[in-house]
């Protein structure tokens, strides 16, 4: 029987990068409060103003998981050849900032981590996507790949990690 890979998403999936970038800029929202993608404009931000404290090694090191982080992962790579499958800020400490998380938090080295801004690219009918973004979810599934939408208060979708779980069960070969 052929594997599935699976490429599992990190922030907003793993970890909780929102709650560091309310932090990071000293506002009183929520990550609950969050229902929409490009929520800082809602502060009067732009993508510039935004980024300009969503940065530095430190950041990307110290964003805290989901409390379900370590289980999913280690529940999906008994089932799963799985690969982190993260697009990089426009920073250049961002790639040593989130390794390192990922070796701290999970376990997991530089040969399981993929940095993609355009993660379709990856898309072929044995890859699964789990991620967060409704655009990410969707053009992997127009290109071919298979795809889940993991439920956040900024997307529609319905897919808690336990859902996710359940939902991949029938796929694993092991």
């Amino acid at each position: 029987m052929t594997e599935w890979i699976v490429l599992l998403d990190s922030d907003g999936v793993l970890s909780d990068f929102v709650s560091a970038a309310i932090k990071a800029h000293g506002h009183d929202a929520t990550h609950e409060s969050v229902t929409s993608w490009n929520f800082y404009e809602g502060w009067g931000l732009n993508d510039e103003q935004f980024w300009s404290k969503c940065k530095g090694k430190e950041f990307w090191q110290s964003i805290e998981p989901y409390p379900w982080a370590t289980e999913f992962y280690s529940r999906l790579a008994k089932m799963f050849d799985v690969y982190i499958c993260t697009a990089p800020a426009e920073d250049d400490e961002c790639f040593a900032g989130k390794l390192d998380w990922y070796k701290r938090v999970l376990g997991v080295g530089m040969n399981r981590v993929v940095f993609a801004r355009n993660k379709w690219l990856l898309a072929n009918p044995l890859r699964l996507l789990i991620d967060d973004s409704p655009k990410n979810v969707s053009e992997f599934q127009n290109n071919s790949g298979m795809s889940i939408g993991f439920k956040q208060p900024w997307n529609r979708f319905t897919s808690s990690w336990e859902d996710v779980l359940e939902q991949v069960a029938p796929l694993s070969s092991r």
